[in-house]
């Protein structure tokens, strides 16, 4: 390739350069912040509906007894269950990790993919972490879902665990034919624990990585 020759043409170089720069900044940015930026925008503003606002400070009860679980004054927040259309989704901007059957008020249709994602962290004991969970091998098998990764975000058709599936950071899922209840089967979410050892669950603050948010999108 011929080098440019000339002082004339060096100015020009040099701020095509620069153009490129910014612009390949610019791109690196909205991809770095576009994934998080889609799981804490209102959902509202791009016309669906959502049970919690991203980040809504109450959702769950963060101090005294009832810690970690889903405040009353949220729970009566909660819209009336209904099915997605294909292609739309729902933001929770708050899953309780205290809570063993966590409602996102969708219900779900029989045999539809879905698309659930997740970010954030809850905590368990002294342990945070992520929507992946924490592995221990010699605790797993008395999870509810046993051997899989303690804490890992999972899923559930109904307050059963007879459908109940792991979601960690992403999963693509089908709903089963036939639902329990019918088509009044709603989805929920929990952290893979003991039932037992529920009561030591926390949410935390955006300051600890906190919280949890998920957002479920209706794929077929």
């Amino acid at each position: 390739m011929t080098q440019p020759s000339g002082s004339a043409d060096r100015p020009r170089s040099h701020a095509c350069a620069g153009s490129f720069s910014c612009l390949f900044c610019l791109l690196w940015i909205l991809l770095a912040v576009a994934p998080g930026a889609a799981l804490a925008s209102p959902a509202a503003e791009r016309g669906r509906d959502q049970p919690l606002a991203a980040g809504q400070v109450g959702v769950c009860i963060q101090g005294g007894p009832d810690a970690g679980k889903l405040s009353e004054a949220a729970r009566m927040r909660l819209p009336a269950p209904r099915e997605l259309a294909v292609g739309e989704w729902r933001i929770i901007g708050e899953v309780c990790p205290r809570e063993t059957f966590f409602p996102t008020s969708i219900l779900l249709s029989p045999g539809a993919t879905y698309v659930i994602s997740a970010a954030g962290k809850w905590k368990d004991a002294w342990i945070a972490t992520g929507p992946k969970g924490w592995w221990f091998l010699p605790m797993q098998p008395f999870n509810r879902l046993p051997w899989r990764r303690m804490f890992v975000l999972s899923g559930s058709v109904g307050r059963s665990l007879d459908h109940a599936f792991v979601i960690g950071r992403q999963a693509t899922w089908t709903a089963p034919m036939a639902l329990p209840g019918g088509m009044g089967a709603e989805l929920q979410l929990f952290p893979n624990d003991w039932n037992s050892k529920y009561e030591n669950n926390r949410s935390l603050p955006p300051a600890q990585g906190g919280p949890m948010r998920v957002t479920i999108l209706r794929k077929s």
